[in-house]
């Protein structure tokens, strides 16, 4: 479905793909994020990026692998969740799920349904509802959306290795408090108006 805008050119209804990403994404488990994503959201919100970060082990050679310590140890930065999904996951009146961060969703958040790590932009069918989301997106939006995500990550991949590549003795028992503090220093981000 399709609407005018005020030129009276065709605006795409994006809302029925908004649900479907909020219904299929937000509620899957914890979502990657990239330095980028934390610092956008943390300036918006104006919050600290712990207050909605969490961490989870790094697959052994994953780029996005924060070392903390002296040690091997490693860990990936997601966003938080609760019981019912993301921490930014609002239910409408009608039981419909909407994310809470709109513009400023990860880049993760924002490509879904589509799936970027396959090599092509291409739309993940998923069952329960999820088959009609293709129609939302056109070839540009989706070729624009997965671009963004492939720039994200490559970005979120140097930021790590900087912060990787400190020497141990500087970096010392470092926490991953550390670490976003160190992006919140690196990380240029514009936030929307």
């Amino acid at each position: 479905m399709t609407t005018a805008d005020s030129g009276g050119e065709p605006v795409p209804d994006h809302a029925p793909w908004r649900a479907c990403r909020a219904d299929g994404w937000c509620t899957r488990g914890p979502v990657d994020v990239t330095g980028p994503d934390i610092v956008r959201i943390a300036r918006t919100l104006a919050v600290e990026p712990w207050q909605f970060t969490t961490t989870a082990p790094a697959a052994v050679g994953d780029p996005a692998g924060i070392r903390l310590s002296a040690g091997r140890r490693r860990v990936t930065l997601t966003l938080a969740n609760t019981t019912a999904g993301c921490v930014f996951l609002l239910r409408a009146a009608g039981g419909t799920g909407v994310c809470g961060l709109g513009e400023v969703a990860p880049a993760a958040c924002t490509v879904y349904p589509a799936d970027p790590a396959a090599g092509v932009p291409a739309v993940v069918r998923e069952p329960g509802g999820c088959d009609d989301a293709a129609g939302h997106l056109d070839g540009r939006e989706l070729d624009e959306a997965v671009l963004g995500w492939t720039e994200d990550r490559a970005r979120w991949h140097e930021i790590v290795a900087r912060w990787n590549a400190i020497p141990v003795a500087e970096a010392g028992a470092a926490t991953i408090d550390d670490f976003q503090r160190y992006l919140l220093e690196v990380v240029p981000v514009e936030v929307p108006a």
